[in-house]
């Protein structure tokens, strides 16, 4: 699925380009590319973060995300395929696809365009709208879609460099009862969830709704021991909500595992799926660990 509307893939005189969060560019318009120059170390798939120079592209990473995912509003900096720093005026916004760019390249001949005022924030309509397809209306995390799709990426990642990914699921306890006894409440239970998800991990993890009451959390740049860490302060933050009309806490078993050299992204699923039901059979532990 492309990202970029096609009204915006062949023009020259706009930069449109899609990245992940550590700078791999995954998708970029003919303006992007032509200031990326012939040099192979330019490409899609390659990591262009070096290219951003103001702010530098570890910023916009980092950077808090304000109304419609906007990170970056005003002048983006870019070394170009010349060596010469550009400052174009554009804008930068996080959604659930990745980190999206879009600037003026030449402004003349984006004034002559008749697509001049409309391209920067057709783009941003569209990307939103993909971002919407790939989310889960009810938990505000990602989708299975999404979750497949980001797994592809951070596979490709650890192949490509070596950095660990690790990833944790988790499935809340006596979900079937607690529909059966209350309703609609249990689509509280699953909100609040996918809230707690989002809110205690990191701009560059990936939480997603895996299937029914079971989630995943993909954690990019993270140790077996690090995904511990945050599957045991999400299991902490859960057992505290109180959600009416529940008549206590709810809990929810973990299972965690780390990516592992020659795997693929449906063997890792598996183990997340064997570590989850380690934990249910372990009395005492709400966490699973897989290390095969």
């Amino acid at each position: 699925m492309r990202v970029i509307p096609q009204e915006v893939q062949e023009l020259k005189s706009v930069v449109a380009a899609v990245l992940d969060p550590s700078g791999v560019l995954l998708e970029a318009n003919a303006g992007f590319m032509s200031l990326l120059g012939k040099s192979p170390a330019r490409r899609i798939g390659a990591n262009v973060a070096l290219l951003f120079s103001k702010p530098a592209f570890t910023e916009l990473a980092a950077a808090r995300t304000v109304e419609g995912g906007e990170i970056h509003r005003g002048t983006l900096s870019f070394l170009g395929a010349d060596g010469q720093v550009l400052e174009l005026p554009g804008s930068a916004w996080r959604t659930a696809y990745g980190i999206c760019v879009v600037a003026e390249f030449d402004v003349e001949a984006l004034r002559k365009s008749a697509f001049r005022n409309e391209a920067g924030a057709f783009a941003q309509r569209e990307l939103r709208y993909i971002e919407a397809s790939l989310t889960d209306k009810l938990t505000g995390t990602a989708n299975r879609d999404r979750l497949e799709q980001a797994l592809m990426v951070e596979t490709s990642r650890v192949r490509r460099t070596g950095l660990p990914l690790s990833a944790l699921m988790a499935g809340i306890e006596g979900f079937g009862q607690i529909a059966e006894k209350h309703g609609k409440a249990a689509d509280k239970v699953l909100a609040r969830f996918g809230y707690l998800l989002r809110l205690l991990t990191r701009p560059t993890d990936i939480p997603a709704r895996f299937e029914g009451e079971h989630f995943v959390v993909l954690l990019p740049h993270t140790t077996l021991d690090q995904a511990g860490v945050v599957a045991r302060r999400i299991d902490q933050a859960l057992t505290t909500q109180k959600i009416e009309p529940l008549d206590g806490p709810v809990s929810a078993t973990f299972g965690i595992a780390q990516f592992a050299h020659g795997e693929d992204a449906a063997s890792f699923l598996k183990r997340l799926q064997s570590a989850v039901a380690k934990a249910k059979k372990s009395p005492g532990d709400t966490v699973g660990v897989s290390t095969d």
